[in-house]
């Protein structure tokens, strides 16, 4: 995902003393043309461009964004005056002449608690864009947060920008504690982060959306289902991490049966009678030790369900499964057997290609035979 917004911010940041004596060659020229010094002169170029680039790029961001903080005053005290006293500063940086300094200093005058506002809007959760997309996000998704994050970003940048601007023409004063400030801020908004991969607030709506997703989708092949399922697992800002089944109908002779020990840690949606998807989480099988993957996978070895091609009829396996692979095998959340099932699995939101557990499973003709085993640890 592309970060302009986070880009920019650590551009200005750097480089702030270099944009600082470019504003400063603005005030002694006031003249139709720039000429001071080369390397002002090429920097004011550089800053220009880069201050296009990104007033499009946050423009656009926000007004696709716009309907998630309707109730907000982000838009009237903050996106706007700055919207407007950029396009003001734009204008100097385009045609440094005495009349485009006095409009960005009459307009600047109208808007002197810009930076109070900005920062004040931006450090309460209550009236943080962040937090209100992330509110209004039932999955609380990364890339809802990530936007926002990169969005803010941009608009830090943009305001230290405008008291850099305005302190060269207006009056001298100390602009590194509005940079301290908004990094301190920033700081803060991404510790959120983690508060955001401790909340499990999206199980519920996870739920909802299988089911939805599985009528809209019914003529689907599996494989897809569960490639598009992953997709939006992958974007959940959560520790937890999934698997994710998606079985189709139960052809003749096929055994598909599982047990989950932990409670509310599996979804099942079954609104197609030709088909059902599954999703297990665990709550910790992105920080699990392989050590312990390799003891249940050991005491795997000694629990042998029947898993051949034709099962027989005489064994109950739910029952199986659930009196008897909890004593077998410790730390195991979840188990789904298969034999010539027309299965597919995935893992989802987790860096081990395996997932949460280990899969055991062969493929031949469309059918799977094996076992998915989930973390429970």
């Amino acid at each position: 995902m592309a970060k302009a917004g986070v880009d920019f911010f650590h551009d200005i940041t750097h480089n702030h003393q270099d944009f600082a004596d470019a504003v400063t060659a603005i005030k002694k020229s006031c003249t139709p043309s720039l000429k001071s010094t080369d390397r002002a002169d090429n920097k004011l170029q550089e800053f220009n461009l880069k201050i296009s680039q990104i007033s499009r790029t946050m423009n656009s961001k926000l007004a696709e964004s716009e309907n998630v903080i309707t109730d907000s005053d982000y838009f009237s005290k903050v996106a706007i005056p700055t919207s407007t006293l950029m396009r003001y500063m734009k204008d100097c940086l385009n045609h440094p002449v005495p009349q485009a300094v006095t409009n960005f200093q009459e307009a600047y005058k109208e808007h002197l608690e810009l930076v109070e506002n900005v920062l004040t809007q931006l450090e309460h959760k209550s009236t943080n864009p962040l937090t209100l997309a992330m509110n209004s996000d039932p999955l609380k998704r990364r890339t809802t947060f990530n936007k926002w994050y990169d969005i803010i970003n941009g608009v830090l940048a943009q305001v230290i920008l405008l008291e850099t601007f305005a302190a060269g023409l207006l009056e001298e004063r100390d602009t590194n504690l509005v940079i301290e400030r908004s990094k301190k801020l920033l700081s803060t908004i991404k510790s959120w982060e983690d508060d955001y991969k401790k909340d499990s607030s999206y199980w519920q709506f996870l739920n909802h959306y299988v089911e939805l997703f599985q009528k809209d989708n019914a003529d689907m092949e599996i494989e897809e289902q569960a490639d598009k399922l992953k997709e939006v697992l992958d974007t959940i800002l959560t520790n937890d991490s999934f698997y994710l089944i998606v079985h189709q109908g139960m052809k003749r002779n096929a055994l598909f049966e599982f047990n989950v020990s932990v409670e509310d840690q599996l979804i099942e949606s079954k609104t197609h009678k030709e088909s059902s998807i599954m999703i297990y989480r665990s709550k910790h099988g992105n920080s699990v030790e392989t050590s312990k993957l390799e003891q249940m996978q050991a005491e795997l070895k000694e629990y042998k369900p029947e898993t051949a091609a034709e099962p027989s009829g005489d064994i109950n396996y739910k029952d199986h499964l659930k009196n008897q692979f909890g004593k077998t095998v410790h730390n195991a959340g979840f188990i789904c057997v298969l034999a010539g099932a027309h299965a597919c699995v995935r893992s989802a939101n987790i860096g081990r290609e395996e997932g949460p557990g280990f899969v055991q499973l062969s493929t031949s003709d469309k059918t799977s035979t094996g076992v998915v085993v989930g973390s429970m640890i």
